[in-house]
């Protein structure tokens, strides 16, 4: 019973309920059954989540980093047919 168990119990129970809930990951078939187990399952839902946001966190780098390069890349191009064209 939830109200019997120990304040401790109580809050492993609600962090390992709400990082579940708030990581999309969904509880499934299988799923902690017993504090220890909860325990462990937030820690690794906390490294899947760091891991995520860091990958994407990256790609997203990469994306607006090549996207100022080709900004960069057209507008020369622009400017040397501009002063091609000017000179003929």
């Amino acid at each position: 019973d939830f109200m019997s168990a120990s304040i401790w119990v109580r809050y492993i129970y609600s962090i390992y309920w709400s990082m579940t809930t708030l990581s999309t990951v969904g509880y499934g078939d299988l799923h902690a059954e017993n504090p220890q187990e909860m325990v462990l399952c937030a820690v690794y839902m906390l490294f899947n989540l760091g891991l995520t946001s860091y990958l994407i966190g990256n790609m997203t780098n990469l994306v607006v980093r090549n996207t100022a390069r080709t900004q960069n890349f057209v507008r020369d191009w622009q400017y040397h047919l501009r002063s091609l064209f000017l000179l003929n």
